[in-house]
């Protein structure tokens, strides 16, 4: 019971570590349980105390009595109270006690019978290291026996210590058996012995230390490559080596014959125990941790050779060896790994041919991430000889053959590898363009995505070497110009050898030239939008926002960098123009003029409010980096949107049997406008809108519908595009996704399974400038018209680039016999908060409106159709549509129902 007070009182205290200090009365309370006769109680006290002095560590009388209590109760026989008291001792180090320096304290236990206390010991002098105390030397060489341990946990705290101590003081020279070494270097060495340790977990926490010592000499870097037994930095010949020299010498293995000098001096003595240390260290550790049997130990062992190869240069040109066989390694995660080492020091690398036909037979891979590592490899790297130029090229035309959904990925290596290597790339133009000296070669075509690649790497080649455009057939320049307006990203300027004609359609295409052209159409575009505001006739100003919105969406055909801006300018004008027409609806009257009108126009009213709705929504959660100025406009325009549906009731003369509903959209109003008032304190920047203030202490529940109607009106007539401000459009990204599979096919083909068995359906796509990954759902429409989300695990989705990342998954559809293929639909979404609970009630009043009575003489005949009044999913589509079909074949299991899920 004693025990349980006392865990619960440390988790309290934990929890209340950022309020006020401990009271004289807890105090007492606290070291009144270390006098209890039960070493349990003791052990589970000395435990609270430590987590006190963590959390209040202001507390420096109460620390002060802790250390005095651990320093007179650790001479016990119970390893509970030991390990507590050198636990306590460690954190408050810099307090010493009534019993001496608590390092000569702890020195003692270092060598205690228990192997627990031991591993406390040492970790305590580790704790003292981190708080900032410097240890003496003694205790780097009480790690360093401790190395030997039978213990697995006290091996793995000397370690960290020996490491740690030895980054601590790089330049201290100990001696060790007649030798001077730094401490870093005999840290190193002692730290690389330890890869032949027993245990997996201290073999993989040394190959991963190893990677911190970058003040290491090199004469022990560069031996971690080479088994040759080493002896004070000196070969270690065996018998057999030395019989050799000896005969090569002239000499006799049985007697000196006189005739060659020295041949017979004493042979260099050494101590097994000088030799089982020294020459075990350093020598070949790195190649032990690459031939590990466990992955944790070849992984780690990877990433460290990738840190010491960044800072020494020399040493990376001898890694590469190595890290190329590790792409042959059973683990994908540790060929990743490798791969990005290469990558992270291709500066200072040149890839041989045999070492290029290792890396070129890695596109083979079924891993998609593999292969894009690959890519990224061969885009930075340099390549030595023309084969080796011209076989890379080939099999990238063969990743592409096999892997069509790479394309991009490929590109980018393209265009690296052509302005990389524009030297080499020049002696191949006529094989890679398939060009003739005499005889005219047939014109490509254009849609052929190896043509394609071949092209970006020849150009991306010329803008560097001026004996390339001299070698182009007249179609290359044709297909140049439009390459250069396509692709402008992947296709450069190229400045010398074009002929005039292209290099004045290239400086019309400049991408600076059509960027600054872009932003001045751009600018105009709002400047004539925010001027039709002003107009007295509304249509007129609908005319000019609607020619507004024709004009951006153009400009996200012809300039990708503004297609983002564009596209949410256009999404906001489309809001205005939205409110704009069905305020002319209700002040109007037209819905009620006749049962005509009515019967057409109040569908098109209602869906023109959800669609008000859903845009103000892509405004907000749609686009990566919107303000919160930008944000709050969206919001408002979804209050607009709330205030037309209040209106819309009110015109339609709702009678008191449905006032309930009619309350609801009141209710959930008054919700929507705290949410803004509460978005708005949240930042400092922002302030509550003008056009909310008469709404501020009123009861809309209980008010009048003239009054609220009258209040209305205000908000309802806001023309927002008065607002826009182009410096926080251009920071707007918008979230987009490209579905790569399932591939899409014709009506003809389908995916046929046995009936109740399962089908899996591979998903692959790219994400852009998605801010939140944890909303992304794949969304998949039956043929019977249901939709069902699907959120991806973590382990799916992959950072590929700044703000892209991949998804790969895949789901399990199962169903019983079909008579025929039907259609599934595929595509990603986004995941969006509502502004209120339960806004899908917001059109129940039009629903009500199906069943009599109907206002004014047009009672039930008309009804609205459900997919008009039904409020939208919390969802936004961001990707294409993928349409496939499939076909459960006939089994002896009845026909059911769908059985979808994640794998």
């Amino acid at each position: 019971l004693v025990c349980s007070v006392l865990v619960l009182l440390a988790a309290k205290l934990f929890s209340a570590k950022s309020g006020g200090g401990l009271s004289k009365d807890v105090q007492r309370l606290l070291l009144s349980f270390v006098l209890h006769d039960s070493p349990e109680v003791k052990s589970h006290a000395l435990s609270c105390y430590h987590t006190v002095v963590c959390c209040h560590s202001n507390e420096s009388e109460f620390a002060k009595k802790v250390v005095e209590i651990a320093q007179k109760s650790i001479e016990t026989i119970h390893h509970n109270i030991r390990m507590g008291c050198l636990k306590l001792i460690g954190q408050l180090g810099h307090m010493q006690g009534s019993h001496g320096d608590p390092v000569a304290l702890i020195q003692e236990y270092c060598s205690d019978s228990d192997p627990r206390v031991r591993a406390a010991a040492l970790q305590a002098f580790l704790t003292m290291s981190k708080r900032g105390l410097k240890m003496p030397l003694f205790v780097y060489h009480k790690a360093s026996e401790a190395l030997r341990d039978d213990l697995e946990d006290v091996r793995l705290v000397a370690v960290n210590l020996v490491w740690r101590l030895g980054l601590e003081n790089v330049d201290s020279i100990i001696a060790d058996r007649g030798m001077e070494l730094r401490i870093v270097d005999d840290a190193f060495v002692k730290v690389c012995d330890m890869l032949n340790d027993i245990s997996v977990m201290v073999r993989a926490l040394a190959a991963k230390l190893l990677g911190d010592f970058n003040a290491v000499s090199s004469e022990f870097l560069n031996q971690t490559l080479d088994k040759k037994l080493m002896s004070h930095l000196k070969m270690v010949q065996s018998d057999h080596e030395r019989q050799k020299a000896l005969h090569q010498a002239g000499g006799s293995r049985d007697w000196d014959s006189g005739r060659t000098w020295h041949t017979n001096k004493p042979k260099m003595e050494l101590d097994l125990d000088e030799l089982s240390l020294v020459s075990a260290g350093a020598c070949g550790a790195f190649v032990h941790g690459l031939e590990d049997e466990f992955m944790e130990v070849r992984s780690t062992a990877v990433d460290s050779m990738c840190q010491l190869s960044i800072k020494c240069p020399a040493f990376a040109l001898k890694c590469v060896d190595y890290l190329v066989d590790m792409f042959n390694d059973e683990i994908q995660s540790v060929r990743l790994k490798a791969i990005n080492s290469i990558r992270k020091v291709s500066s200072s690398i040149e890839l041989r041919e045999d070492q290029l036909e290792t890396v070129l037979g890695v596109l083979k891979e079924s891993s998609t991430e593999i292969r894009e590592a690959l890519h990224a490899l061969l885009s930075s790297c340099q390549i030595m000889s023309i084969a080796g130029m011209e076989s890379t090229a080939h099999s990238l035309l063969d990743n592409l053959k096999k892997y069509p959904n790479d394309r991009q990925s490929i590109w980018r290596c393209l265009k690296s590898l052509g302005s990389n290597h524009s030297y080499l790339v020049s002696t191949l133009v006529p094989q890679l363009l398939s060009t003739h000296p005499h005889f005219m070669s047939k014109e490509p075509d254009m849609d052929d995505p190896a043509y394609i690649c071949i092209l970006i790497l020849v150009f991306n080649a010329a803008q560097n070497a001026l004996t390339i455009p001299p070698q182009f057939p007249r179609h290359v320049f044709r297909h140049y110009a439009y390459l250069r307006d396509t692709l402008p990203d992947l296709i450069p300027k190229i400045k010398y050898g074009m002929p005039s004609a292209s290099r004045k359609l290239s400086s019309r295409l400049n991408s600076q030239n059509r960027s600054d052209a872009g932003h001045d159409f751009l600018s105009e575009v709002v400047s004539r939008a925010q001027s039709a505001c002003g107009l007295k006739m509304a249509g007129e100003g609908r005319k000019i926002w609607r020619t507004c919105v024709d004009d951006l969406h153009r400009i996200t055909q012809l300039d990708q960098k503004l297609s983002s801006v564009a596209n949410y300018t256009a999404t906001f004008i489309q809001c205005q123009c939205l409110m704009n027409e069905v305020n002319e609806v209700l002040t109007h009257d037209v819905l009620l003029s006749s049962e005509c009108s009515s019967q057409t126009s109040l569908p098109r009213t209602v869906g023109m409010i959800k669609e008000l709705f859903l845009l103000s929504y892509r405004l907000e959660h749609g686009f990566m980096g919107t303000s919160h100025k930008l944000s709050l406009k969206a919001q408002l325009i979804r209050v607009v949107a709330h205030a037309l549906l209040l209106l819309l009731a009110v015109h339609l003369d709702v009678d008191t049997e449905r006032s309930e509903q009619f309350v609801k959209l009141k209710q959930l109003f008054s919700e929507r406008l705290d949410h803004i008032r509460q978005f708005c304190g949240e930042w400092s920047s922002l302030s509550c809108p003008d056009l909310l203030e008469p709404f501020g202490n009123t009861n809309l529940v209980t008010m009048a519908t003239d009054t609220l109607t009258q209040s209305l009106q205000p908000l309802v007539n806001a023309q927002f595009c008065t607002d826009l401000s182009l410096p926080d459009l251009l920071c707007v990204k918008q979230s987009s996704a490209e579905l790569l599979e399932p591939p899409e096919v014709s009506r003809d083909d389908y995916l046929k399974f046995v009936s109740s068995l399962a089908l899996s359906i591979d998903v692959d796509t790219c994400l852009r400038s998605v801010s939140s990954l944890d909303k992304v759902a794949i969304q998949v429409k039956f043929p019977d018209g249901r939709k069902l989300l699907f959120t991806p695990k973590a382990s799916d989705i992959r950072p590929t680039g700044i703000d892209e990342s991949k998804v790969e998954t895949s789901l399990i559809v199962s169903h019983g016999i079909w008579t025929d293929s039907s259609q599934l639909e595929v595509c990603v979404v986004l995941r969006y908060p509502t502004d209120v609970r339960r806004e899908d009630t917001c059109f129940s009043f039009c629903r009500s409106l199906k069943t009599p009575p109907w206002p004014r003489g047009s009672r039930g005949k008309h009804p609205l159709p459900e997919d008009t009044i039904d409020f939208p999913e919390s969802v936004l589509a961001i990707s294409n549509v993928i349409r496939f079909r499939i076909f459960p074949q006939e089994n002896s299991s009845k026909p059911g129902s769908f059985n979808v899920f994640q794998n």
